[in-house]
């Protein structure tokens, strides 16, 4: 008796299809914030250690200085929290993608492009990946809801690049002066609401009764 054809290939399900590895470019700009930090902050220390060698001895006081006021000041801490929920969102995104399955027989998960704080939340732009699409994403509203802290999310692809969509999360009510971004001017306006399946009104037949 001859045994399995070792070119048959079995067929999972797309859920138990683990992700690949990602490539290191994407890694890298997938950690790029804190990564730029990183090396900021770094820089900083360095300059100001060397500074201080030389006799600026005032130098260390008045950048510590600086940095107290950028977290005091009302301002530059809403900037920084709106970035802190930024790179957190991201995160949690990919994590996201990788724990619901939403990714290619490949492995391959969509990659978000850009996120940007919104008066309201934030506002990421994705790509998908063949294979996927907006829709799929609408379906696991619930999921990225709870795991991204937010209220409510949204989801809209582009009417002529379907692969682009924009997943909305609202947090908050609206910031005194804040501007959404402009995703919208860059790519046009033409954005297509997507509702989820099982939030869809049902279509009744009209003929019947």
């Amino acid at each position: 008796m001859s045994g399995p054809d070792p070119r048959r290939r079995t067929a999972y399900p797309l859920e138990l299809v683990p992700p690949r590895r990602t490539p290191l470019l994407v890694r890298l700009w997938r950690w790029r914030t804190e990564i730029m930090l990183l090396v900021g902050l770094g820089a900083l220390i360095w300059l100001v250690a060397d500074a201080a060698k030389s006799g600026a001895t005032w130098l260390p006081p008045l950048v510590a200085g600086a940095i107290l006021a950028l977290v005091v000041a009302r301002p530059s801490r809403d900037w920084l929290q709106a970035r802190f929920w930024c790179v957190f969102v991201r995160h949690r995104m990919y994590k996201l993608f990788r724990e619901l399955g939403l990714h290619t027989l490949k492995g391959r998960v969509p990659l978000v492009l850009w996120i940007t704080p919104t008066r309201l939340g934030e506002r990421a732009l994705v790509l998908c990946r063949a294979g996927l699409s907006g829709e799929a994403m609408a379906e696991h509203a619930a999921a990225f809801r709870s795991a991204c802290a937010a209220t409510q999310v949204r989801f809209a692809r582009h009417a002529r690049h379907p692969q682009l969509v924009l997943i909305e999360l609202i947090r908050r009510g609206p910031l005194p002066g804040a501007r959404d971004p402009g995703l919208e001017a860059a790519l046009g306006h033409g954005w297509i609401p997507i509702v989820p399946e099982r939030e869809r009104a049902p279509v009744l037949d009209g003929s019947s009764g």
